[in-house]
């Protein structure tokens, strides 16, 4: 249990420090007459991020069952690749975020 419920909960709680601050970074200079819409296209971008994302896992997990040595273990073996493949994708938005957001906003030409 720990194994899984330990990253699931690092994942909340980064999903709740992370999304909060990226919606205001994007909302921050939007003029008042367009604040509607550009709403629309962030949580648009949230929502096809998490599903993208969740596609990309079960992928992973799904050719990691069919590669496990011991049909016994493939459960073990298809949890532990997702969970190793989440990391990646986390890691992976953080570089994102180091090269493409920060930089900008610091420059103020971000939006």
């Amino acid at each position: 249990m720990l194994a899984v419920g330990l990253p699931m909960l690092l994942v909340g709680i980064g999903n709740g420090l992370g999304l909060g601050p990226l919606t205001a970074l994007a909302m921050q200079r939007i003029a008042a007459k367009d604040a509607g819409a550009a709403a629309g296209v962030v949580n648009v971008a949230h929502q096809l991020g998490g599903t993208v994302g969740l596609a990309i896992l079960v992928t992973v997990f799904a050719a990691a069952m069919r590669a496990a040595p011991v049909a016994v273990n493939a459960l073990q073996h298809g949890v532990t690749a997702g969970l190793h493949g989440a990391a990646l994708l986390a890691v992976g938005g953080m570089i994102a975020c180091a090269i493409l957001i920060i930089p900008a906003n610091r420059r103020g030409h971000l939006w």
